[in-house]
C-alpha cells in the first residue's frame, strides 16, 4: 500500500528506458493549475516498456487500467504516519505517489511493489481499507516477497520489451 522510499530494494533507479517527463506535465505547470491539479493529481504515462513487463509478470493483459497518479498532498499525508516523506499509497485501481514522473517508472523494486498491492490484493484479493489497516506488515510482507521472488524477472523482461519496442538505430 506505501513505500518508505523509491529505493528500499537497494536498486539504483534505471537510467535506461525511463519515461521521459511530459512538458505538459511538469510541476510547474501542475502548480500553475492551481488546487484543483493537487485535489485531483495528475495521471502518468507508463512506458510501453513498464506495461509489457508488468503485464506479463502478472499475467494481466490489462495492466495499463491503473492509474498512477501523481497527488503528493494526498501521500505526504498518509506517509507522515509512518515517517516516510516520498513514496506511493495505493487503492482499488490506483497507486497515487509523490514521486515525479521521470523518476517514478525507473524505481522498478518500488513500481513492482505497488503494482502488487494494486493488482493481488486489492484486486484479486478484493482487500479492504479497513482490512489492510488490520494486517498492514503482513501485506507489506507480501508485496516485498513479491518483489524479492520477481524484481530480476520483471527487469529482463522490461530490458528486452525496451529492445523489441525501441526504433533500430543502427540506420
Amino acid at each position: 500500500m506505501r513505500s518508505r522510499s523509491p529505493n528500499d530494494d537497494g536498486s539504483a533507479p534505471r537510467a535506461d528506458s525511463a519515461a521521459a517527463p511530459d512538458p505538459a506535465r511538469t510541476r510547474s505547470s501542475i502548480e500553475a493549475e492551481g488546487d484543483s491539479a493537487s485535489r485531483t493529481g495528475v495521471r502518468y504515462r507508463a512506458p510501453p516498456d513498464v506495461l509489457d513487463a508488468l503485464a506479463r509478470v502478472f499475467d494481466d493483459p490489462h495492466i495499463d487500467r491503473i492509474a498512477v497518479v501523481y497527488r503528493p498532498w494526498y501521500v505526504a499525508t498518509h506517509l507522515a504516519c509512518i515517517g516516510a516523506r516520498r513514496g506511493s499509497v495505493t487503492r482499488f485501481g490506483r497507486i497515487y505517489t509523490n514521486i515525479p514522473e521521470h523518476i517514478f517508472f525507473r524505481l522498478d523494486g518500488h513500481v513492482l511493489h505497488e503494482y502488487f498491492h494494486v493488482v493481488q490484493q486489492w484486486g484479486r484479493e478484493r482487500m479492504t481499507r479497513l482490512g489492510y489497516l488490520l494486517e498492514w506488515r503482513r501485506r507489506e510482507r507480501e508485496a516485498a516477497d513479491f518483489v524479492a521472488a520477481n524484481l530480476v524477472r520483471y527487469q529482463a523482461l522490461r530490458d528486452a520489451a525496451s529492445r523489441r519496442i525501441a526504433p533500430d538505430r543502427s540506420t
